[in-house]
C-alpha cells in the first residue's frame, strides 16, 4: 500500500497516455483489416478520443483550466459511450439513439456547469461516476444478450472488465467523500486508484475487445471454408468431416445416410441456361432442408449431388421420411423471371443405405449408397433405392 501511495499522479498519467497511445495505434490498424464488422470504425474512434483525452489531462497538470478540464472530461465520458455503441453494433445488439443522446446531452451540458459555473473537483466526480457507471451497464447488457456462441469465453471476460469498472468507480466515489481530493493533481488514494484503474481497465477491455474480433473473423473464415457458395449448405470437404465426426461419437444406431442426385439437370442446364440450374440447385436444397431435423446433417457432395445423413434413422423410417423428400420435390414448382409464363419442376433419383451397427467408415456407407443411387437411375429414375448394411 505504501508502495502505491507513493507513485507520483503525473508520472503515472504519463504511463496512461503511452499506453492509450498504443493501444489506439493497434485499435486503427485493426479498424484498417476488420473494417467489414460493425463497430469496428466507431470503436477506433472511440479509443483515439479517449488517448486524446489523457493527453490533454497531462496538460491540465501544469494548467488547471476549465478549457481542458472541460475537454478532457468530456472526451474521457463520450469515449466510453462510444465504444459501448460499437460493442453492441459489433455483436448485433440494437442501440437506442434516443438513450445515447440523451446521455450525450446530459454529460455536455454537466461540463459545462461544474467547470464554469460551479467548479467544485468533487462536485464533479460525484457527477462522472455514476454516468460512468449508467454507460457500463448498458454495455453490459448489449453484451449479456449477444447470441455468438464461439466467443463466450471472451464476451463474459468483458462483462467481468466493465463490472470491476463499476466497483472501482463506486470505490472511488466513497473515497473522494473525506474531502481531502480536490484536484487530479492530488497524491491522493483516490486520485491514485483512479490511474490504475484507467491503465488496467482500459488495457483489459481493448484486448478483450481486439481478441473478440479475432475470434469472429477466424469463425467468419472457417463459416466460409465450410460452406458451399451457391447452396448455402457444407461442402464436401466439411460435410465429410462433420460425419466422420458424427460417426465416431456415435453410439446408437441406427444410421442412415442418403445420396440425392437431380434428374436430367445438365438437360436443365442445357436448356433454360447455368442462371436457371442454379436457381433449382438452391430450391431443391432450401426444400430438402425444410423437412430435415435438428441433428440431421445435408452437404453438397458435388455438382446436383447432395449426401444426407440421418442418425437415429430405421431403414422403415428412412423410407417415409425419402419418400417425402422425393415427393415434396417432384411437386415443387420452380420459377425464374428470365423464363416467364413458365414453370420447371424436377425430380429426385436417391440411393439410401442404413447402418444398423456401430464401427462403420463412411467409406463403408458410400459404396453401398451409390450402388443403390445407380440403381435408381438405371430404374426409370424418380425413385429411392435401399440397402441395409450390417457386416
Amino acid at each position: 500500500m505504501s508502495l502505491f501511495l507513493s507513485l507520483d499522479p503525473k508520472t503515472m498519467m504519463i504511463m496512461i497516455v503511452i499506453s492509450s497511445f498504443l493501444q489506439a495505434w493497434v485499435l486503427i490498424a485493426l479498424g484498417v483489416v476488420a473494417n467489414q464488422y460493425k463497430g469496428i470504425s466507431l470503436y477506433v474512434v472511440g479509443t483515439v478520443m479517449a488517448s486524446l483525452s489523457f493527453i490533454i489531462g497531462l496538460l491540465t497538470f501544469s494548467w488547471e483550466v476549465p478549457p481542458l478540464r472541460f475537454i478532457s472530461n468530456t472526451f474521457i465520458i463520450g469515449s466510453r459511450v462510444i465504444w459501448a455503441i460499437a460493442i453492441g453494433q459489433f455483436l448485433g445488439r440494437k442501440t437506442t439513439k434516443f438513450t445515447w443522446a440523451f446521455l450525450a446531452a446530459t454529460l455536455l451540458s454537466s461540463q459545462i456547469y461544474h467547470n464554469y459555473i460551479a467548479t467544485n473537483y468533487n462536485e464533479r466526480q460525484f457527477f462522472m461516476i455514476p454516468l460512468n457507471i449508467i454507460i457500463c451497464a448498458i454495455t453490459i447488457s448489449y453484451i449479456l444478450k449477444s447470441k455468438h456462441s464461439y466467443f463466450y469465453f471472451t464476451v463474459y471476460s468483458l462483462v467481468v472488465v466493465f463490472a470491476a469498472d463499476i466497483l472501482l468507480s463506486s470505490f472511488r466515489g466513497l473515497l473522494i467523500l473525506d474531502g481531502t481530493t480536490q484536484s487530479l493533481v492530488d497524491a491522493s488514494f483516490a486520485n491514485l486508484l483512479t490511474f490504475m484503474t484507467l491503465f488496467v481497465i482500459d488495457f483489459l477491455r481493448n484486448c478483450f475487445f481486439v481478441l473478440m474480433v479475432s475470434q469472429r473473423m477466424y469463425s467468419d473464415l472457417k463459416l466460409l471454408s465450410e460452406t458451399d457458395f451457391l447452396t448455402q449448405v457444407l461442402n464436401r470437404g466439411a460435410v465429410t468431416e462433420r460425419i466422420n465426426t458424427n460417426i465416431k461419437n456415435r453410439k446408437n444406431y441406427p444410421l442412415s445416410l442418403i445420396l440425392v442426385d437431380i434428374d436430367y439437370f445438365k438437360k436443365i442446364n442445357d436448356t433454360y441456361g447455368h442462371d436457371v440450374g442454379d436457381i433449382v440447385l438452391k430450391t431443391v436444397v432450401s426444400v430438402l432442408q425444410a423437412q430435415l431435423y435438428p441433428g440431421d446433417i445435408i452437404g453438397r457432395w458435388g455438382g446436383e449431388e447432395f449426401l444426407i445423413v440421418l442418425p437415429n434413422c430405421s431403414a422403415s423410417d428412412v423410407r417415409d421420411r425419402t419418400e417425402s423428400l422425393r415427393h415434396t420435390v417432384e411437386k415443387t414448382a420452380i420459377f425464374d423471371s428470365t423464363i416467364p409464363n413458365q414453370q420447371i419442376h424436377c425430380t429426385l433419383s436417391l440411393g439410401v443405405v442404413t447402418a444398423t451397427q456401430s464401427k462403420v467408415t463412411l467409406n463403408d456407407l458410400l459404396k453401398p449408397a451409390d450402388l443403390a443411387l445407380y440403381e435408381a437411375k438405371n430404374s426409370g429414375r424418380n425413385q429411392a433405392q435401399y440397402i441395409v448394411f450390417s457386416r
